[in-house]
């Protein structure tokens, strides 16, 4: 849709001025990073960008998040939390996003936590659960799973950047309210910001240890099938 041009706020070009002298133009947009529209019988017709600001719509148009995502690589990263400590998560982070672009691998993150919070949505407690005790004792928790999260992964070792908070808060609320975690983030319409990736890591591990202590022992296996299952699947997103 064309568009008046006002030559008193932005650098504009005639569609002629633009054929005769295309190479001329493509290298001042892209030194200087200024948007150049193009006028057509003294309306916008068009604009040239620079690469990175063409990126950037990229980015901003396409899904933060796709799913399902690579269920696999982090259901393997999240397995290697069990076998050595919590952090073997965030730090095998860093070679498995070799392997796999961030917003799928997120999207596996978040598939991941849904299969987890599978064995306690039937129990219908508004996030709560009931689970069984050291001394074997089985009691209703006192929080609800996504608040347990919340916290550990706010307060403890390696805890995100604050503004990355509210975006994990959100999925984890949204997965116990019966929303696709993935669903809800691209929802936002904002791409994954810096240390979103790892707050995923770190809130997806430290609900695989919730869920195994208190409701499936066997959540290691719980991870590999997940895998395997969604092995597979291509993005949808």
């Amino acid at each position: 849709m064309s568009t008046p041009a006002d030559s008193g706020h932005q650098s504009q070009i005639t569609r002629s001025q633009l054929r005769d002298e295309l190479g001329k133009h493509l290298d001042r947009v892209e030194e200087t990073g200024e948007i150049l529209y193009v006028t057509h019988h003294r309306m916008q017709c068009g604009a040239i960008v620079s690469t990175r600001d063409a990126e950037t719509v990229e980015l901003l148009r396409a899904p933060a998040v796709s799913p399902p995502g690579d269920v696999e690589a982090a259901a393997v990263l999240i397995e290697s939390a069990f076998d050595q400590n919590e952090s073997a998560a965030t730090d095998g982070f860093l070679r498995v996003r070799r392997s796999s672009t961030i917003g799928n691998f997120v999207g596996g993150l978040a598939t991941l936590m849904k299969e987890l919070y599978a064995p306690i949505q039937p129990q219908n407690m508004g996030g709560r659960f009931e689970g069984t005790g050291e001394d074997g004792r089985v009691s209703i928790s006192p929080m609800t799973l996504a608040d347990i999260v919340l916290v550990d992964v706010a307060e403890g070792n390696g805890s995100p950047p604050p503004e990355v908070i509210p975006l994990i808060a959100g999925a984890l609320w949204a997965l116990q309210s019966g929303i696709d975690p993935v669903t809800w983030r691209n929802a936002l319409g904002i791409p994954l910001v810096p240390g979103e990736p790892e707050a995923w890591v770190l809130a997806t591990s430290r609900m695989a240890f919730v869920v195994r202590d208190f409701c499936v022992e066997d959540v290691v296996d719980l991870l590999s099938e997940a895998g395997e299952r969604f092995g597979n699947m291509p993005p949808t997103g």
